[in-house]
């Protein structure tokens, strides 16, 4: 498996990045759901992607789900001294 880290991705690059994730079509189809809510997120409301647990998650755009989905990443990830 070849790993990448993704910073940011313009909306030009969006279609291709999830295609290359294999989310392209099932987001289109209405297949994916919100990691913290469970809605349906489409290409409108989709707030952002992130690997937890060894899986890509994917996020809908309300700002709490946002605060829960980085909570979460925070516990996972050891904080260092002096930041």
């Amino acid at each position: 498996m070849i790993e990448k880290k993704i910073h940011a991705v313009h909306d030009r690059d969006l279609e291709k990045l999830l295609e290359s994730l294999h989310l392209l079509n099932d987001l289109r189809k209405g297949k994916i759901k919100c990691s913290e809510c469970e809605c349906e997120v489409s290409e409108e409301n989709l707030g952002f992607l992130y690997p937890y647990e060894g899986k890509i998650r994917v996020c809908c755009d309300k700002p709490a789900c946002f605060y829960n989905a980085v909570e979460k990443l925070s516990v996972e990830t050891p904080k260092v001294e002096g930041c």
